[in-house]
């Protein structure tokens, strides 16, 4: 997000040859996807939604979804296609005022999913969609509650995140109002149509959720976890679901107290061809300087 044109989404690939940052393509017309800006103007509660994010298809083409905030908030996916950046579809995914957005893509067929909150104020419902190749098509939630368990609650959400798992079932976390914001991972299971609960996470409210998979298939979720109302802490904290399991293992930095880390803030997580995890954050020293870690 450039803050300087007006919070529009810039999207630059490193040139390998020159070593310089620069448009696709090196053109300078490919630098902005949104016309205007994608800052999220629901609320300061969705700060740390979500405002763009990318993925690849088989053939290592970025799709890129955003909201144009500047004019209804409605989504939008693009695609570089090897010369410019075309729409996904014909216009914006629908006509909601979407936060939180996050895409990711099966890339057996190349099949687009993508999720949202969707609406006005601080707490939307969850929205999921796949692209078919020519519409856009939700995938339902059986009411407001899925198997009527409040801790599968999409109706009062935040923070929401997509990944997929071995199977290429689409898994999303995200934060539930329902059951004392805690951080919630459900599945929506492609061959039987049906959502299901895969875990809940947190000991309390979390900021900052990331959720990604493994070459090898398994699921890994991060987030800033404030622990308890008493504590209000800002601990990073990594799960790990292994392909086939049920169990989710956290995975905790052997110096820190609990977790990973604390303060954070800022949290992204990947995992490495090789099955190695990488975590990018930032935190704040007594001095309030703030620093990029990687780990």
């Amino acid at each position: 997000m450039d803050i300087a044109a007006g919070n529009r989404l810039a999207v630059k690939v490193l040139n390998a040859a020159s070593n310089v940052w620069e448009p696709l393509g090196g053109n300078a017309g490919n630098l902005y996807l949104s016309t205007g800006s994608i800052l999220q103007t629901n609320g300061s509660q969705l700060n740390t939604s979500n405002n763009h994010w990318l993925a690849f298809d088989s053939e290592d083409r970025p799709y890129v979804i955003f909201s144009e905030f500047s004019s209804g908030g409605n989504p939008f996916v693009k695609r570089f296609n090897g010369t410019g950046w075309e729409e996904v579809g014909s216009g914006a995914i629908s006509t909601d005022r979407a936060a939180g957005v996050g895409i990711t893509i099966d890339q057996s067929s190349n099949t687009l999913f993508v999720v949202y909150l969707s609406g006005a104020g601080t707490a939307p419902g969850l929205k999921v969609l796949s692209f078919s190749g020519t519409a856009w098509n939700v995938l339902p939630f059986p009411g407001d509650n899925i198997n009527g368990d409040k801790n599968t609650s999409v109706t009062g959400t935040r923070h929401s995140a997509i990944t997929l798992d071995h199977d290429n079932n689409p898994c999303i976390a995200y934060f539930n109002t329902a059951n004392n914001n805690k951080a919630t991972v459900i599945r929506y299971n492609r061959s039987s149509s049906k959502w299901e609960l895969l875990g809940v996470l947190s000991g309390r409210d979390v900021n900052y959720i990331n959720i990604t998979r493994s070459l090898s298939g398994d699921l890994y979720a991060a987030f800033m976890d404030i622990m308890s109302l008493s504590a209000n802490a800002s601990v990073l904290r990594v799960f790990k679901l292994s392909a086939g399991s049920t169990t989710w293992t956290e995975l905790v930095h052997a110096p820190a107290e609990r977790g990973v880390d604390e303060p954070v803030q800022n949290i992204s997580i990947a995992v490495s061809a090789a099955n190695k995890e990488y975590l990018a954050y930032t935190k704040v020293n007594s001095s309030s300087v703030v620093t990029p870690i990687v780990r």
